[in-house]
């Protein structure tokens, strides 16, 4: 399998979490606009499906998280992963929910 490599510009990028399933160990995070990666074609609809970073229990694991929280917000590397662009260093910004 070829090794994912970093395409983030130097630095970290924002988003909040669109959702994360512990049972599925992988969700999403919807980049904050400015931090959006560039997508190919027209924009001009709003759509964000295209743009959402997959986040998988590994990345969270290697940051020492165990959960992610719908609407959280988070900070991350974007890496381009044979299977598309994945969130990886990531940081919580919002404390997580008391329980």
């Amino acid at each position: 399998m070829p090794a994912a490599h970093d395409i983030t510009r130097p630095s970290r990028r924002a988003g909040r979490v669109k959702w994360y399933s512990l049972a599925k160990g992988y969700g999403f995070i919807a980049p904050e606009p400015a931090d959006a990666p560039p997508r190919g074609g027209d924009a001009s609809d709003g759509s964000a499906a295209d743009d959402e970073i997959f986040v998988h229990h590994s990345a969270l694991a290697a940051a020492g998280l165990d959960q992610l929280f719908d609407g959280e917000r988070v900070r991350y590397r974007v890496v381009d992963a044979p299977r598309g662009l994945r969130a990886v260093d990531l940081v919580r910004l919002d404390p997580a929910p008391a329980f």
